[in-house]
């Protein structure tokens, strides 16, 4: 299931039994002019299924067809959320900067961009 308009919009995955068991969003960075990703939640039951990476290459395709190039996220960067920032280099996504300390000491704010160049 897809909403969206050009600005914003989320996809939301569902099972057999039409239960959600993931969704992510996007946002237009109006002033980078490229969009952000939002949201990306799976549920327990249904990690590494490849949802999260179904929805997230979903809203890499909306964004190349809206003619952009590139897609950033915002991650925490701490010791217990490394399985995520491990699934998000496989995704292709590379950091670019660190904000130490960003939501309370010992957690930071990591911005990971991708291209869509090569997709």
């Amino acid at each position: 299931m897809e909403a969206n308009d050009d600005s914003s919009g989320y996809f939301v995955m569902v099972n057999a039994q039409n239960e959600v068991i993931g969704h992510a969003g996007y946002l237009l960075q109006h002033s980078k002019g490229r969009y952000e990703i939002v949201g990306v939640v799976t549920c327990k039951d249904w990690l590494r299924r490849g949802v999260g990476a179904s929805l997230i290459a979903a809203i890499c395709q909306k964004a190349k067809e809206r003619g952009h190039d590139e897609v950033v996220l915002y991650t925490l960067d701490h010791e217990r959320n490394q399985a995520a920032l491990a699934f998000y280099d496989r995704l292709g996504f590379q950091a670019v900067h660190l904000e130490k300390d960003y939501y309370q000491p010992g957690y930071h704010r990591l911005t990971l961009v991708k291209s869509l160049e090569t997709e």
